[in-house]
């Protein structure tokens, strides 16, 4: 570029004594375009857009943060969700617009202050990007809800039923079950004021400078200007230039999300080892502290003797497993990463067949393992101990994706979130125990699954099965689950369950069934099942049909059977070969001592009735007022309303006991439950001795 033309791009340079008699003229500018710059480049350190959803089973709502650059917040919660009705996964948006944000931010900050150095109609191609950034943002945000909410996968099971959409930029939306409310985040503000800011700042430059480009007079080359006021212009550039580089290179390091910080090397390099190793070998090591964040890409076996501690130092996956036949036994792993979004774990794996992980202990981890298309993985009598953070924050202590023909045995699971089974068919989970956290079991689309003699207490929901086909779940305890769901065993969409053997003691409703069997044809056996001391024993959806209950003991419920709706339960079967259920509030007689009821036992409480029509009489349950209402559902006939279930055979007497057969070694809990067991045990078998001596002596007074 010739140096006419630089000099007609740069415009006038303006004389000392002009400069000295407009001052304030010349300054403000500089003043409000150096303030938008600070502003625009500052934004990048603060969230641009904050999105909110309640909905019911969400009581504290999911929240969603977006920088201009990543996503914060409940996001692992919402990408659950997202794949029952079909999103695309956050990671997949905005890429392009996520990779150049922060230095495209920086370059425009660094253009609004070259315009100090323009005094021509130049200067407002240097600062029309920056005035124009947040209307960019909000138009490109926009267009990415609308994407999302448009391009839903047709086979996801919601995806009919929530329909496209497009959730609001501000304010009040509502998608599916959840209300949304959406604000502006203080770094937009940021954008928003320095563009306003800037646009002012051009106004009043055209107003300082225009005048000198007309004057004729007036000198146009710097060589007419005092040098003392170049030497000065040069410096300030150079220092702008210096602070430009440092903050394109920390916005770069922004960008990039920051690399991992170099740890200070310890005395054993555990990485080291496992590169020097050949493929099968088994290392052995010793107690002392190796750090983590290593890779293993061959097949081994890592193997602790006396407690060797791998820390990840809060960063990333604390080890991460790429290759079949691999061992890890006997370690203290410990300190993995917290992002959500980046899945950090104890040990994390991809296409890695036949994995063993046993005996180890998970100290302060997000996710516990986290293993991906890892067939035949054993998983086998770990603690794992999550981090100490709101539950929705939380990682699951175990998370198999697409990991068939697994053994979880012998596992302790504490303070996590889930313990989560997708796409994992012919799993077997067995003698694990999971306390303190969301859903202590939770399958997605996982077939041929057996769940065997497993302590599931005091979590929101002991398990909860959905979408699956032919489950078996026998001799579990579900015990004290009282979250917001509070279910002791959930199922939902599940077709070909087996239930047996299982003690539901002490959780809001011991079962939850939804829309269980889902297929015509199929039928579902609930039987030699515990249900006792729970707020609802076994709650059914209205429109639930094919289930046959048969031989369970119904003991001491609040409710021992209801509907949550207004339907009643007539399609299923309470009995079956006329054998019906042990029901404790059953006030029948056995006249043929068949151990058979000769009445039929009914569930038809008026104010259960009445409870489901107007939910908040629930303020009432339990209260003499509830029993004066029941009481006079049985006094006056008419007021009794019809029934929700019939048992035509009911049992005189409860039916042989399901043994509890786990045990922990750690476990104060399981022992106490073990001991109730026994005494409930022993009452019962009390109350079917004093009846069975009752009917004789009415016999022997009869002959």
């Amino acid at each position: 570029m010739s140096p006419a033309r630089i000099r007609k791009v740069l415009g006038p340079r303006v004389p000392n004594d002009v400069a000295q008699q407009n001052r304030e003229t010349y300054r403000r500018p500089k003043r409000l375009l150096t303030l938008s710059s600070i502003l625009l480049g500052s934004s990048i350190f603060l969230p641009y857009w904050e999105l909110k959803l309640n909905a019911p089973q969400y009581p504290d709502g999911l929240r969603v943060t977006a920088w201009v650059n990543r996503l914060r917040g409940d996001v692992q919660e919402l990408e659950g969700l997202n794949h029952y009705i079909g999103l695309p996964s956050f990671s997949d948006g905005a890429v392009l617009e996520r990779s150049v944000s922060i230095v495209g931010i920086i370059t425009l900050a660094a253009l609004l202050l070259a315009g100090h150095y323009v005094h021509s109609r130049w200067a407002l191609c240097l600062a029309g990007p920056a005035v124009l950034f947040p209307f960019f943002f909000l138009a490109d945000l926009q267009y990415w809800l609308w994407n999302y909410g448009h391009s839903l996968d047709p086979k996801a099971p919601l995806s009919h039923a929530v329909g496209e959409f497009t959730p609001p930029i501000f304010g009040t939306g509502t998608i599916a079950q959840f209300d949304t409310f959406a604000w502006p985040g203080w770094g937009f503000l940021m954008a928003l004021t320095a563009s306003f800011l800037a646009a002012l700042g051009m106004v009043l430059h055209r107003r300082a400078y225009k005048p000198l480009a007309l004057n004729k007079d007036v000198p146009n080359t710097a060589t007419d200007v005092d040098k003392s006021v170049v030497k000065k212009k040069a410096a300030h550039t150079a220092l702008c230039v210096t602070g430009l580089a440092i903050a394109v290179t920390v916005g770069a390091d922004i960008s990039a999300n920051a690399s991992p910080v170099q740890l200070e090397n310890q005395s054993n390099d555990l990485q080291r080892l496992i590169d020097q190793a050949e493929p099968g070998a088994v290392i052995d090591l010793e107690a002392g502290v190796y750090t983590g964040g290593v890779s293993i890409d061959k097949p081994l076996t890592l193997r602790g003797t006396n407690w060797p501690v791998v820390d990840g130092h809060g960063v990333g996956s604390v080890i991460k497993i790429q290759a079949p036949n691999v061992t890890i036994e006997g370690l203290i792993i410990r300190n993995s990463g917290s992002r959500l979004d980046q899945e950090d774990a104890g040990i994390s794996s991809n296409a890695s067949p036949r994995i063993k992980i046993r005996a180890n202990r998970f100290e302060n981890v997000l996710f516990g393992m986290f293993l991906r298309r890892s067939n035949e993985a054993h998983i086998l009598d770990n603690q794992i101990e999550g981090m100490d953070l709101f539950i929705a924050r939380r990682g699951d202590g175990i998370r198999l994706w697409q990991s068939s023909d697994a053994i979880v045995e012998g596992n302790h699971l504490t303070g996590g979130r889930d313990a989560v089974f997708w796409f994992t068919d012919q799993i077997t989970v067995r003698r694990n125990h999971v306390e303190d956290g969301r859903y202590g079991l939770h399958f997605m689309y996982s077939d041929e699954a057996n769940v065997h003699e497993n302590l599931l207490e005091n979590n929101s929901v002991g398990a909860f099965l959905m979408y699956s086909t032919d489950l078996v779940v026998t001799s579990n305890t579900f015990k004290s689950n009282r979250g917001p769901s509070g279910y002791g065993l959930g199922i939902k969409d599940v077709d070909g369950l087996t239930a047996q053997q299982n003690w539901f003691v002490g959780n809001r409703s011991g079962l939850y069934v939804d829309n269980s069997p889902s297929k015509v044809g199929e039928s579902h056996t609930i039987t030699h099942n515990v249900f006792a001391f729970n707020n609802v024993g076994a709650l059914l959806g209205s429109t639930v049909a094919r289930n046959t209950f048969t031989q369970n003991a119904f003991i001491d419920n609040g409710e021992h059977v209801s509907s949550d709706g207004t339907g009643n339960l007539q399609a299923n079967n309470w009995s079956k070969d006329d054998i019906g259920n042990y029901w404790s509030d059953y006030s029948g007689f056995d006249a043929d001592n068949n151990g058979i009821g000769d009445i039929t036992y009914r569930v038809d409480n008026l104010f259960g009735d009445l409870r489901t029509k107007y939910p908040n009489l629930d303020f009432f349950s339990g209260t003499l007022a509830a029993t004066a209402i029941d009481m006079a559902g049985q006094a006056f006939p008419h007021l009794r309303p019809d029934p929700i279930l019939t048992d035509s055979a009911p049992l005189i007497a409860p039916p042989n006991l399901p043994p509890i057969s786990f045990e922990h070694n750690d476990s104060k809990k399981a022992t106490s439950i073990i001991t109730s067991a026994v005494l409930l045990t022993t009452g019962l078998a009390v109350i079917r001795r004093c009846r069975f001596d009752n009917e004789r002596t009415a016999d022997t007074r009869h002959s």
